[in-house]
C-alpha cells in the first residue's frame, strides 16, 4: 500500500514538473522587460484604452478604442456587456456621459497581473487568474466549505483566521474609477474540494442555479492575494477546474 501511494504522488509531481516547466518557458523573440519605475499600479506596459458610455432615452451607446500604440485587437465581448450594464447603473446617476479608462496589465510589488485579449499583439490571450479574497457572506451555504483541510488563504499573511472567504478568479480588465484601480473578474464559487495530492477543484460560479449567467464582478485589486495556476477539467469551455498548488506546499504532503 505505501508503495502504491509513493508511486501514485511521484507520478503526480513528475506531471506537476511538466506543467510548470511549460508555463515558465520564455517565448522566443521578446525580452523581458520589468517595470522597475512602478511597484504598485498600472504598468507602463499595458496597453490602454477607453470607453464611452452615452446615454440616449432608449438606449446606451458605447465604445472603445486603444489609446495606446500597441493594439490587442477587439475586447470581449462579456466585458463590453458587463461594462454597459454595470456602469450604466451605478456611475451615472448625475451624467449622460462617462469615460472609463481601461488597462491589460496591474503591478503590485514586481508582480504583474496580466489580461490582454492579445498579448503583444502575436501570442494570443492572456488571462491570468488570481486568489482573492472576499467578504464572508451572511448566509452560511456560500461561505467557504470543504471536506478537506486545504489552505486557500495560503500566502495573506495580514488576515486573520476566518476574517474572509476566499476563492479564484480570472483576470479580464482593469479599470480606474476616481483615482481607484479595480479589476473585472470572473470568479470561482466558495465552494471547494482537494482533486489530487497537489491540487484544489473550483467551479466558476453563476448568478442563477441553471449556470446560464455567468458571474462577472467589479472588484479592488487589493483585494487580490497571489496568482494562481489553474488546469480546466474538461476544456476551455469548462466551468471546473483545478488549482495546482505552489511547489513550496508539497512536501507537507508527504509528512501527513
Amino acid at each position: 500500500m505505501l508503495d502504491w501511494q509513493i508511486a501514485n504522488r511521484r507520478a503526480d509531481a513528475y506531471i506537476l514538473d511538466l506543467a510548470y516547466d511549460a508555463m515558465k518557458t520564455k517565448v522566443p523573440g521578446f525580452e523581458s522587460k520589468v517595470d522597475s519605475g512602478v511597484q504598485n499600479g498600472l504598468s507602463r506596459l499595458a496597453s490602454k484604452g477607453i470607453f464611452e458610455l452615452q446615454r440616449h432615452p432608449d438606449r446606451i451607446d458605447v465604445n472603445f478604442g486603444w489609446t495606446s500604440e500597441s493594439d490587442p485587437g477587439r475586447i470581449p465581448r462579456e466585458i463590453s456587456d458587463y461594462i454597459t450594464l454595470y456602469f450604466s447603473r451605478y456611475h451615472m446617476l448625475d451624467s449622460d456621459t462617462l469615460q472609463l479608462p481601461f488597462f491589460t496589465e496591474y503591478k503590485r510589488q514586481g508582480e504583474v497581473f496580466r489580461a490582454h485579449p492579445n498579448y503583444r499583439q502575436a501570442i494570443g490571450p492572456w488571462f491570468d487568474w488570481a486568489m482573492f479574497r472576499w467578504d464572508k457572506e451572511e448566509r452560511q451555504s456560500r461561505r467557504n466549505r470543504s471536506t478537506h483541510a486545504v489552505d486557500v488563504a495560503h500566502m495573506d499573511a495580514g488576515a486573520t483566521d476566518g476574517e474572509y472567504d476566499y476563492a479564484p478568479a480570472k483576470l479580464m480588465g482593469f479599470v480606474e474609477i476616481e483615482n481607484e484601480i479595480m479589476c473585472i473578474v470572473r470568479p470561482c464559487s466558495t465552494n471547494y474540494t482537494k482533486s489530487s495530492v497537489f491540487t484544489t477543484q473550483w467551479e466558476l460560479a453563476f448568478w442563477d442555479r441553471k449556470k446560464r449567467n455567468p458571474m462577472i464582478c467589479l472588484v479592488s485589486v487589493d483585494a487580490i492575494v497571489r496568482h494562481c495556476l489553474m488546469i480546466p477539467r474538461d476544456g476551455p469551455e469548462g466551468n471546473v477546474y483545478h488549482e495546482v498548488w505552489e511547489r513550496k506546499l508539497w512536501a507537507d504532503e508527504f509528512h501527513k
